[in-house]
């Protein structure tokens, strides 16, 4: 049997890994808008786009933990796992592109 806070910390966990990789593709599109990192020119439809999509997969997912009976702290794990994820291709995603040399990545013109 696994101890009574293990799911807890398993929560925490993943709310650390969310809000660091957050910041990061966060920090990455920043730095874009102002042409010093790599982003397609389609970067900020993007980041608009993709919330309520993956919002509402988590809500769904929500749904069906409490159905299914899970703990609060499984409800909410199962609401974050598409944000999670989402977040986690973004920084890949991000991360590979680097840098913008050229200075002209996220401006028109």
């Amino acid at each position: 049997m696994i101890g009574p806070f293990a799911e807890l910390w398993k929560l925490q966990l993943q709310l650390t890994t969310l809000a660091v990789q957050s910041s990061s593709v966060i920090g990455m599109r920043m730095l874009g808008m102002g042409g010093f990192w790599s982003v397609a020119p389609s970067e900020m439809d993007r980041m608009v786009a993709e919330k309520p999509e993956h919002i509402g997969r988590g809500l769904i997912a929500a749904q069906a933990a409490v159905m299914a009976g899970a703990s609060p702290a499984g409800v909410m794990s199962a609401a974050l796992k598409p944000v999670t994820k989402r977040v986690a291709s973004n920084q890949k995603r991000l991360a590979k592109r680097g840098p913008d040399v050229t200075g002209r990545s996220g401006r028109k013109g």
